[in-house]
């Protein structure tokens, strides 16, 4: 199975290559239909020499790349394409289904829906003033499905994109704040502990020689307040160290996530124990590591947590392909 995190290159090559084979036929359009080659060798040349920059606008768009070179390399797509449509015949109109697509994925939304309706009217009155009506229906409707068929995607991959660096900002500012929530906790402890060792080293070094005793005294109270310190900060850094069950699950559920496998967790109403025991996490770890060997014929899986008679009871169960439940175990 795919992972969904490296299906967004391949999901941007689909529609660079579905974007080629349209023009493509329109290239062959040309050829078969159009009578008199003066019309069919400026329209070959002009699709050769624009195919380039549509490929190249369209992977761009798909990437989620946006500049005013993307906007210029546009304009003079359009340019071309309009100025040879008095010369190549109303065939020459398949050039407007990748020009509509462009047209609203690289300008700005306001000016991109105008100019796309403009390009969906246009064969309409162009193939009656030309002798061709017939043609008018086929490539106004033409220019619209095409337009929007690649439109659609790309605005998708670029939600997809947001969704992902979204979620990556989230991650980076929620290991900011345990940071900042760390510092808070250990600053009053570490801080207040270092400044009163230090003032008393101080007043210990200045009474060595005029009173000996006292600097005795200090010396040991010096002492004395280290060790409360040091066991302070050995209880607040073994309490980093204590993982609580809440969390041993969600890791769980994220690393299921992370393979492709779409997870959920499922949490009784009840507070749940602090921690697992050595036996319940290598169950865990056990059942987990059963649904990621099986990673290409799972796609869904359920961790809940119940409580019963004060006892925590995890259940893991998988589901393949078809929908149908596979039972890894319950802890």
């Amino acid at each position: 199975m795919l992972d969904r995190h490296k299906a967004l290159p391949w999901a941007t090559a689909g529609i660079v290559a579905a974007s080629f084979v349209v023009p493509a036929l329109g290239v062959y359009r040309v050829i078969a239909l159009t009578p008199t080659a003066a019309h069919i060798v400026p329209a070959v040349v002009a699709s050769v020499l624009l195919l380039p920059v549509q490929l190249w606008l369209v992977l761009n768009a798909a990437r989620g790349r946006s500049a005013a070179v993307h906007r210029w390399a546009l304009a003079a797509m359009a340019v071309v394409i309009l100025l040879l449509l008095p010369v190549t015949g109303p065939q020459w109109l398949g050039a407007l289904f990748p020009l509509s697509a462009l047209v609203l994925v690289v300008m700005p939304r306001p000016y991109a829906i105008v100019t796309f309706a403009a390009l969906v009217v246009l064969p309409i009155p162009y193939a009656y003033s030309v002798g061709a009506p017939a043609d008018a229906g086929y490539f106004a409707f033409g220019t619209l499905m095409y337009g929007l068929g690649v439109a659609l995607p790309i605005w998708l991959l670029a939600a997809i994109r947001e969704w992902h660096e979204a979620r990556l900002a989230l991650a980076t500012d929620a290991v900011v704040l345990e940071r900042i929530r760390i510092d808070g906790e250990l600053r009053p402890i570490v801080g207040s502990a270092l400044t009163t060792i230090a003032e008393r080293g101080q007043a210990a070094s200045e009474r060595t020689l005029d009173d000996p005793a006292a600097a005795e005294r200090q010396l040991r109270a010096l002492v004395d307040g280290s060790r409360h310190a040091l066991s302070d900060v050995r209880r607040l850094v073994r309490s980093y160290q204590t993982v609580s069950v809440r969390s041993e699950l969600w890791a769980a559920v994220h690393l299921l996530d992370a393979v492709g496998i779409r997870a959920e967790l499922r949490l009784p109403a009840a507070d749940l124990p602090l921690r697992l025991d050595e036996h319940e996490r290598a169950e865990l770890q056990a059942r987990v590591a059963t649904v990621l060997a099986a990673a290409d014929k799972v796609v869904r899986c359920v961790v809940t947590a119940t409580l019963a008679d004060g006892r925590l009871r995890l259940d893991v169960l998988a589901y393949d392909l078809n929908g149908q439940p596979m039972e890894v175990g319950a802890v």
